[in-house]
């Protein structure tokens, strides 16, 4: 395991495993030199000499690191200067909605309208930092104890950006 060049650490924390990955890179669960659990979101190295990608992913942590919820996961760290590129944010202990709903059905009224409240709540602190989330689907939301956790800004755009 590692970054595609045999490393088994990204920054100072050590890779543990992958947790899952995308277009835009790789999400690795990792450890802090004290044990601590991360998530890192490291891009794909053909991406991250990209301009606009660096930008995007720059604005992307910014935009983390406004944003204080508790339905959001605070950012440990990041490197948006040199490639490789990473985030390091909590790491969340849970399934996404997505498969909650998958395997064991649709959510009760209740516990819809609960996690709905949750969620408006959390997207209320992230347009008030001036960020558009643009990405939000079940697959992007965690459950941590029955409450969601937002997660994956990789589009998140400025509110005044363009495009």
């Amino acid at each position: 395991m590692g970054l595609g060049d045999g490393t088994r650490r990204i920054g100072q924390f050590t890779v543990v495993r992958t947790l899952g990955g995308g277009g835009m890179g790789k999400v690795y669960l990792c450890r802090t030199p004290a044990g601590q659990r991360l998530a890192v979101k490291v891009i794909r190295r053909e991406l991250a000499d990209l301009h606009d990608i660096r930008l995007r992913f720059a604005r992307e942590v910014k935009a983390l690191r406004a944003v204080h919820s508790p339905y959001t996961v605070p950012v440990y760290d990041a490197e948006t200067a040199v490639p490789p590129l990473w985030l390091a944010t909590r790491y969340v202990d849970g399934p996404t909605l997505e498969a909650r709903v998958s395997t064991a059905g649709p959510l009760r009224l209740p516990e819809a309208a609960g996690l709905g409240g949750m969620l408006a709540e959390a997207l209320s602190e992230v347009h008030a930092r001036g960020v558009i989330h643009r990405d939000l689907k079940p697959s992007n939301i965690i459950l941590e104890r029955g409450e969601p956790r937002l997660i994956d800004f990789g589009i998140a755009r400025s509110a005044t950006a363009r495009g």
